[in-house]
């Protein structure tokens, strides 16, 4: 369901779905090796600030060299059907990618599995009163002082 979701909202615009019936039209260099991910520019710039920026100057070939390409894999299938397969091993590889190239859904859908995981895991609500720090007595005898 999220996927006819999902592309409904990408496809709403005409220009969209045009531009994603043509061949893609950029290369991006992924990784210390510069893998190479063939892409639509529109795309990539609907869903990444910092690569908007990059295809903003009209080049046709872009650089990320601080992402694995595994983890740049998982984003660009993201950015073409909404879905982002995230597990306890790719987490956070995905988050630092999310955040390096401004992915503002992406890193939505990061935080909501670790805060859904870590509730899971504590076997408690999220919302719950977690035990607060004591303050130190040191600072406590300084607050008398004054």
């Amino acid at each position: 369901m999220m996927y006819s979701l999902y592309r409904a909202w990408l496809m709403r615009d005409a220009m969209a779905s045009a531009s994603l019936a043509t061949p893609p039209d950029v290369v991006v260099s992924v990784g210390n090796e510069e893998q190479q991910f063939l892409a639509h520019r529109q795309l990539l710039s609907l869903h990444s600030g910092y690569l908007k920026s990059l295809l903003n100057e009209g080049t046709s070939t872009v650089s990320v060299p601080n992402i694995m390409p595994e983890t740049f894999s998982y984003l660009l299938t993201f950015m073409y059907t909404g879905f982002l397969d995230l597990n306890q091993e790719n987490i956070y590889s995905i988050l630092l990618g999310t955040h390096l190239l401004h992915m503002p859904r992406a890193l939505e859908l990061c935080r909501e599995f670790l805060v859904h995981n870590q509730a899971s895991h504590l076997h408690f609500p999220v919302n719950s009163n977690i035990v607060k720090p004591i303050p130190s007595r040191k600072v406590s005898l300084l607050n008398c002082n004054l």
